[in-house]
C-alpha cells in the first residue's frame, strides 16, 4: 500500500513539475518577444459602399454588429464557413477565390475593386497616441536634416511642409515614387518655364509701380562680363518689398 502510494505521488510530482516548466518557457518566450501590440483596424465605410451598385447590393454591415467587420451577401449566402471579415480586407475579399467561385456579376465585381484601390486614404485607422508621437519625432529629425544638409534657412521649413502636403493630397503615391528630376532638366524648366513667367510678371509690376534700378557690372571665372540689374519695388495689394535681378 505505502510503495503504491509513493508511486502515485512521485508520478504527480512529475506532472507538476513538467507543467511549471512548460509555463515558465512560455513565460519566456512572451518577455523575449515583448508586449505584443494591439492591430487598428478601420470601421465598415458606409458612404463608401454606396458610391458602388455592385458594393451596395452585395456587402452590408457586420450582422453581429461588429463596426469593424462586413458582411457579403454572396458568400455568406453560398458558403456556411463564411466569416465576416475586417473591413481593412474588403479588397482582398473581393480578390479571393471564393468570392470570385460565387460571383454573379464579374463586371460589377471589377469597377468596385476599381473604386476600392482608388479610394482616398483617410480611411485608414487611427494610430495610438504613443506612436502619433514618436513618427511625428522622425520625421521632425528628417526635415532639420534635410535642412542642414542642403543648407537651407530654418524659415524654409513651413513652406517645405506645406509644400509635401500637397504633393501628397493632389498626386497618387505611385505618380511619386515613379517622378524622376535631373538637375539637368531642373535648369531647363528653371530657365525656359518658370523664369520667363516670373520675368514677365515683373515686368507688368514694374509698369505699374514706382520703383528704383541698381546696376553693376561682373565677372565669372571664366572672364565673362555681366551686367547685374536689380530692381526694387513694393507692391500695394499685399505692401511687400520686392528685390529682383536680372542678368
Amino acid at each position: 500500500m505505502f510503495p503504491e502510494r509513493l508511486q502515485n505521488d512521485m508520478i504527480e510530482t512529475k506532472r507538476i513539475k513538467k507543467n511549471f516548466s512548460t509555463k515558465e518557457s512560455q513565460k519566456n518566450v512572451s518577455e523575449k518577444e515583448g508586449p505584443r501590440t494591439p492591430r487598428y483596424h478601420s470601421s465598415y465605410n458606409e458612404d463608401l459602399v454606396r458610391l458602388n451598385q455592385y458594393l451596395a447590393l452585395n456587402i452590408a454591415a457586420s450582422l453581429k454588429g461588429d463596426t469593424k467587420r462586413f458582411y457579403c451577401y454572396i458568400c455568406g449566402k453560398n458558403d456556411k464557413s463564411f466569416k465576416e471579415p475586417f473591413w481593412d480586407y474588403i479588397v482582398d475579399h473581393l480578390e479571393s477565390s471564393r468570392h470570385v467561385l460565387y460571383c454573379p456579376d464579374e463586371d460589377g465585381r471589377m469597377t468596385a475593386l476599381e473604386v476600392l484601390k482608388g479610394r482616398n486614404k483617410k480611411g485608414r485607422p487611427s494610430k495610438p497616441k504613443h506612436a502619433k508621437d514618436k513618427v511625428q519625432r522622425e520625421l521632425r529629425m528628417l526635415f532639420v536634416g534635410f535642412l542642414l544638409q542642403n543648407g537651407l534657412p530654418f524659415t524654409f521649413i513651413e513652406d517645405l511642409i506645406s509644400f509635401c502636403k500637397s504633393l501628397f493630397q493632389t498626386y497618387d503615391k505611385q505618380d511619386l515614387e515613379e517622378l524622376t528630376l535631373s538637375k539637368t532638366t531642373a535648369t531647363k524648366i528653371a530657365q525656359s518655364c518658370i523664369a520667363t513667367s516670373l520675368k514677365k510678371t515683373i515686368f507688368e509690376d514694374l509698369e505699374k509701380e514706382p520703383y528704383s534700378l541698381s546696376v553693376d557690372e561682373s565677372s565669372d571665372m571664366f572672364g565673362d562680363s555681366y551686367l547685374a540689374i536689380t530692381a526694387k519695388y513694393i507692391k500695394e495689394e499685399n505692401s511687400s518689398k520686392s528685390n529682383q535681378s536680372y542678368d
